[in-house]
């Protein structure tokens, strides 16, 4: 039987494993939820020590506190980590076994993604094209990257890994996405081009209306003509957080609500339910791997704008140019 604490039994014997068989963005989704849901709570007491009470007790805060995403997660780190130390013999029961895992029915709806508004997207097409943030931060080429990502249902990372050879005439072709991970050896954040993306869903066409390609034409204008990446800075790829804080840097000058860059993607979205575009079409379009995570994810939008219609070609080929 062990005599390691949990921290260090997850540091020195669980993790390490979990490492050889993750990806190393899969192992630091991991290895943060462990050390900021899991160490804080219960990694002072010894695994062979921890009681059924007090695992009791962990997760009656943890279902009451977080999200259904993240509470799943926790319950995994900690499942998991007892299964494997009971096979091998460093424990001689698991306390997990009586703890149900987390159910949808059991948690708050999500909250309704957020989204800009009309008068919002104008204000920020505004201070990219006549350049009127004053931040120092702000590229110009990402300005329009952002103007891309709003014409588009691109997910962040996967602009940063597109290539000017991913264009084919009017599409563009999602192939890999650029993501960071925490590297616990040098205590710093890695950057990945990987060719592996969210789902086999997200491996797709996008059609490119004439605001993506006016934003393409933009970007070319402003980085080097050479460069493989359509986002690269000084020939190197764009970092991930480079891309996020540009981004709070634009919608304060463009006195936007402060929002997740993600919004511009979820604005996309709204706009195609607005325009009464089918479930089934949405979920084709965004890339998601069923037309149930379409649901879940924008319920709020769907149960507002539903109706049995298919104007998928109109929407896709002018649902901006009402804006603009």
């Amino acid at each position: 039987m062990t005599e390691k604490t949990l921290t260090e039994y997850y540091k020195t014997v669980w993790l390490p494993c979990k490492k050889i068989e993750l990806k190393p963005t899969s192992y630091d989704r991991l290895y943060r939820t462990v050390t900021k849901n899991v160490i804080p709570y219960l990694g002072h007491i010894p695994m062979c020590e921890i009681e059924l009470q007090q695992v009791l007790d962990f997760f009656e805060f943890v279902y009451g506190t977080y999200s259904l995403s993240t509470s799943k997660k926790i319950y995994e780190a900690v499942n998991a980590c007892f299964k494997f130390a009971q096979y091998i013999g460093d424990v001689p029961n698991n306390p997990m076994l009586p703890i149900k895992k987390p159910k949808k029915n059991n948690f708050s709806p999500s909250k309704e993604k957020s989204i800009l508004t009309t008068e919002e997207i104008k204000r920020l097409k505004f201070a990219i094209s006549v350049r009127t943030y004053k931040s120092s931060l702000l590229e110009p080429y990402i300005g329009w990257g952002y103007y891309f990502l709003l014409n588009t249902e691109l997910r962040p990372c996967e602009l940063l890994g597109l290539k000017w050879s991913d264009i084919k005439g009017d599409y563009i072709y999602i192939q890999r996405s650029v993501v960071s991970y925490h590297d616990e050896k040098n205590d710093n954040y890695v950057v990945l081009l990987q060719e592996t993306l969210k789902t086999s869903s997200s491996r797709r066409k996008i059609y490119l209306n004439n605001n993506a390609k006016y934003a393409l034409k933009q970007i070319a204008s402003k980085t080097n003509p050479k460069g493989k990446f359509i986002m690269q800075h000084e020939g190197k790829i764009v970092k991930p957080d480079m891309l996020r804080r540009n981004w709070y840097a634009l919608i304060k000058e463009a006195e936007v609500t402060p929002r997740e860059l993600y919004c511009l993607r979820h604005t996309f979205a709204s706009l195609l339910f607005r325009e009464n575009c089918d479930i089934k079409s949405v979920s084709h379009i965004m890339g998601h791997s069923s037309v149930r995570t379409t649901y879940d994810t924008y319920i709020h939008l769907f149960e507002k704008n539903y109706k049995e219609t298919n104007v998928l070609d109109r929407i896709i080929l002018n649902i901006y140019d009402k804006i603009y």
